[in-house]
């Protein structure tokens, strides 16, 4: 995994559709919480950059993002058990 300083920001969600507007919405409520966060979606939807706009509108802000793989992280930690289903 490579580190992404708080500086090298992703380029800004765009998009005035209701569903873009309901999803900005909910990253501003989500940034502004403690809570661990879990963002799904298909290959190429977008999660990184949900991920990246979430740490840049929180408390986190001034350390380092960095990203992680969910399907590598499912393998070896992830069980129906563990997540309560």
């Amino acid at each position: 995994m490579q580190a992404m300083k708080s500086q090298q920001r992703a380029a800004p969600l765009v998009g005035t559709s209701p569903a873009m507007v309901d999803l900005k919405a909910e990253i501003e409520r989500v940034s502004r919480s403690d809570a661990k966060v879990l963002i799904t979606g298909e290959s190429g939807c977008g999660k990184e950059l949900v991920a990246q706009a979430v740490h840049a509108g929180s408390s986190r802000t001034p350390h380092e993002f960095l990203p992680s793989i969910a399907p590598a992280f499912r393998r070896r930690c992830w069980s129906p058990s563990s997540s309560g289903m």
